[in-house]
């Protein structure tokens, strides 16, 4: 299987990546929420998509990795997420 690693540049690729993420935590607290919000992933998205990856397989998601920048320089990666069939 290929694989085919992006980074996250448009809303619409956003919505598809965030959609695997509920699908992979639906149980979870933090998604959509806070940090973890939409919203939030929109303004990063502006000056660090290249913090927010995710890979294809036979054009659907298979796995995400997301990554932010804190107000104090450090770098926070969660999300992290792999599809159990890759």
């Amino acid at each position: 299987m290929d694989f085919i690693i992006k980074h996250v540049t448009t809303e619409k690729e956003l919505d598809v990546v965030l959609a695997f993420e509920k699908g992979m935590f639906d149980n979870s607290q933090h998604i959509n929420t806070g940090e973890y919000s939409r919203e939030k992933w929109v303004e990063r998205m502006k000056d660090y998509s290249d913090l927010l990856l995710y890979a294809e397989a036979n054009e659907e998601v298979s796995a995400m990795v997301f990554g932010r920048i804190e107000t104090n320089g450090s770098v926070t990666v969660e999300p992290v997420a792999s599809a159990i069939n890759v």
